[in-house]
């Protein structure tokens, strides 16, 4: 499945230390309660296990792109 336009990145170029840095405070800050349940635009109704599945195979994904 492609990325959805909403979250392409455009730019080429990087720092990757400092967005790991950014991207661990915006898990922490969008953490969700045991009961929650999102709509995402492919997967559809998710709660939070498959939410935590997802994420987890989304982000071994990307760090085994990068060496990671």
């Amino acid at each position: 499945m492609p990325t959805i336009s909403e979250i392409r990145i455009t730019e080429s170029n990087g720092d990757v230390p400092s967005e790991i840095v950014k991207w661990i405070a915006l898990l922490q800050e969008h953490a969700l309660p045991s009961n929650a349940e999102v709509i995402h635009p492919f997967c559809g109704k998710l709660n939070q296990e498959q939410i935590g599945y997802l994420s987890y195979k989304h982000t071994d994904h990307h760090l085994r792109q990068f060496n990671s």
